[in-house]
């Protein structure tokens, strides 16, 4: 465990095979004093053996504070000791996962409905995370663009039909991005996937190093039995009768999950 003024960074190494680097998001808002709160996806990479580091932040602050790139700074020789490193979040975590990659030497990236920075200049668009408002964006490490370059493979788990999120993507599109699309599904994707009970199966296979974009888009159509999913749709066909009756259709055909 190495603690530093914001942030608890706390290691788990089984061999020295895969490391994950994992950021939590931003929910629950606000202080988080519990040092030894299990970190963003450490209950299934431990299950699994996997080595990994958790990210864990004293204050939901989008890994603002300057002390956390200089605590990973710090550990190069420990990054340097595994075949691969991977960086994995959601949300917030998404954004620490694409901002803090090249600096811990990652080969792949999983981020889950990233932001790419909260810095209102540059996203004008994004008013949707004022508890963020006080932390500054302006610093080396407050913009997600161009800090995963050397990065193989940059797994983007987003919902296109989203602006909000999609407009963060488009704006740090790179040839190492591989988008899995979670259509229609929003910003809650972590949420909805485990309502879909497909979460595990998807997380398990990037454990595993198995993963394959055929099987994740076969899992995806768990979300056709979400009732979020039909709720969405339903929105978007608002004003549009005849597709707004195929939508109303199939949802009472389904055999629904998950909160209207």
């Amino acid at each position: 465990m190495l603690e530093t003024e914001n942030y608890f960074l706390e290691a788990h190494v089984f061999d020295h095979d895969r490391l994950f680097v994992t950021f939590e998001s931003a929910e629950p808002p606000g202080q988080r004093p519990k040092k030894f709160r299990s970190g963003w996806g450490a209950e299934a990479l431990r299950k699994h053996r996997v080595s990994c580091l958790c990210v864990k932040p004293k204050f939901a602050d989008w890994y603002a504070r300057p002390d956390l790139p200089e605590a990973l700074a710090r550990l190069e020789e420990f990054f340097a000791r595994f075949r691969r490193v991977i960086t994995y979040g959601g949300s917030m975590g998404g954004f620490g996962a694409l901002a803090f990659a090249d600096l811990v030497g990652a080969h792949d990236v999983i981020a889950l409905n990233p932001q790419s920075t909260l810095d209102r200049r540059k996203v004008p668009w994004e008013n949707r995370f004022e508890p963020a408002l006080p932390f500054d964006f302006t610093g080396p490490y407050g913009d997600a663009k161009g800090k995963f370059d050397r990065a193989e493979r940059v797994f983007v788990l987003v919902d296109r039909w989203f602006s909000p999120d999609w407009k963060h993507i488009e704006r740090i599109m790179r040839d190492n991005i591989i988008v899995l699309n979670t259509p229609f599904l929003r910003h809650r994707t972590t949420e909805h996937l485990r309502n879909m009970q497909v979460l595990g199966p998807i997380v398990d296979a990037f454990i595993q190093d198995r993963f394959s974009e055929p099987e994740f888009h076969r899992h995806m159509r768990a979300r056709r039995r979400l009732n979020r999913y039909f709720d969405t749709l339903g929105k978007m066909a608002a004003d549009r009768q005849a597709l707004r009756s195929i939508v109303d259709r199939c949802r009472q055909r389904s055999e629904l999950i998950g909160n209207p």
